[in-house]
């Protein structure tokens, strides 16, 4: 959800405008940015590389075309190029806008690199400068949803939702937090206002899966976590809850399938949820 052009759109557009001002930036150049941004658009972040390094090879030290570069490898989860290439900017002087794109893109590379306390940090640093840069605020609330410290992630969502994009993603997230702020209504409410636009997500079908099951609606529950699974075979946490949904229903032998099959794929505590429902017995009830 993170990774989504509408922000990145805003801001590159800001970037370039104010870079066309203050830079000679060369016909030829401003072609290939154009046709590396268009590239980006379409969802090909390494064809947009290619792009712009045509542009870099004649004007190696415009930031702009850096920061391009830096963008796009962010797009293609190409964290590790992508943070080198921020490094490499960090003792040049840099336009505000150049700066908060910089920044923003940092923090969303750290959290696909799970590093959540320096994405907050690149986060709050746009912030300091501008406190309504209200883009900066959606990695930084995934990051604290990340850490469990879902009521800041709450406020910080709230905020982030005055950007005025990404709202569905948004909110999508905002419902997750509420949820295990144990604000289960106020959360279903927000999932189901939003679920037309992820059902295709497994992450989302599961949350409100989740949701519904936490609300005692086990039938419903299981249709958007049967959901879940059929988007993603693999997804561990879909199998403990379907476990969890058949032991409501007195499904002990069906429960402990599930309960394995998310064992295998990785899931954690397992066994304390069978000792618990006493499943590792024989003559459970099918």
């Amino acid at each position: 959800m993170l990774i989504n052009n509408s922000i990145f759109k805003k801001l590159a557009n800001q970037v370039l405008e104010n870079t066309l001002v203050k830079e000679d930036l060369r016909v030829y150049c401003f072609d290939q940015t154009e046709k590396a941004l268009k590239s980006w658009e379409s969802n090909k972040p390494n064809k947009a590389t290619r792009d712009i390094n045509k542009a870099i090879q004649f004007l190696p030290d415009v930031p702009f075309l850096l920061i391009m570069k830096a963008l796009f490898y962010c797009s293609a989860k190409k964290t590790v190029e992508s943070n080198s290439i921020i490094d490499s900017l960090n003792e040049i002087e840099l336009s505000e806008l150049e700066l908060n794109l910089m920044q923003y893109i940092a923090s969303c590379n750290h959290v696909h690199e799970r590093k959540f306390h320096e994405s907050i940090w690149f986060a709050d640093e746009i912030i300091k400068r501008d406190e309504k840069a209200y883009y900066a605020y959606f990695p930084k609330a995934i990051s604290l949803q990340e850490l469990n410290e879902h009521k800041k992630a709450i406020k910080n969502f709230k905020i982030a939702l005055k950007e005025k994009l990404l709202l569905n993603e948004i909110k999508a997230c905002l419902a997750f937090s509420y949820m295990k702020n144990k604000r289960f209504i106020k959360a279903l409410v927000l999932h189901l206002s939003v679920k037309k636009y992820f059902e295709e997500n497994y992450k989302v079908n599961h949350h409100i899966g989740v949701n519904f099951f936490l609300l005692n609606f086990f039938a419903k529950s299981l249709k958007y976590v049967n959901k879940s699974i059929e988007l993603k075979s693999d997804f561990a946490e879909a199998y403990r809850t379907r476990g969890l949904i058949y032991l409501t229903q007195g499904k002990k032998s069906k429960a402990k399938e599930e309960l394995e099959i998310a064992r295998k794929l990785g899931a954690t505590d397992i066994d304390k949820t069978m000792n618990r429902f006493k499943l590792n017995e024989k003559n459970n009830e099918a």
